[in-house]
């Protein structure tokens, strides 16, 4: 996301517009994001009637660390958990199997924390992850 970007105004209406119109792809990045913007104290209210929120409650566990978080995508990646076979053809040729789509936002995700971990100082903590 640009400083440009965050500071303009968006009419809702055709925003609501070009939604209808994204991959599932751009949806999830657009969901992704949205989680790291909206209060903690939202996103239940963001997802009511979607997803069933009891099984959204945090746990007592601690976050995990960066290295953790990419260590783990990494594992789940060479485990094949976001492999998913789907048949291609001439009208499906462009399209990305939910599996690719999850593998995308995920990276997307991790490389974004890489970038704000190193841009307050800890590069360190991230080179060695990728």
């Amino acid at each position: 996301m640009t400083s440009t970007a965050m500071g303009q105004r968006v009419d809702t209406e055709k925003l609501r517009a070009a939604l209808r119109h994204m991959s599932r792809g751009n949806l999830l990045s657009i969901a992704n994001r949205a989680i790291e913007l909206v209060p903690r104290a939202r996103l239940g209210s963001l997802v009511a009637g979607i997803v069933r929120l009891d099984l959204l409650s945090e746990g007592t566990s601690d976050a995990a660390s960066l290295f953790d978080e990419v260590r783990t995508f990494h594992d789940a990646c060479l485990r094949g958990d976001y492999y998913e076979s789907f048949n291609v053809n001439s009208k499906n040729y462009m399209d990305t199997s939910k599996g690719t789509d999850a593998f995308m936002v995920e990276f997307e995700r991790l490389i974004d924390k890489c970038i704000r971990a190193s841009a307050k100082g800890r590069s360190s903590t991230c080179s060695s992850r990728y």
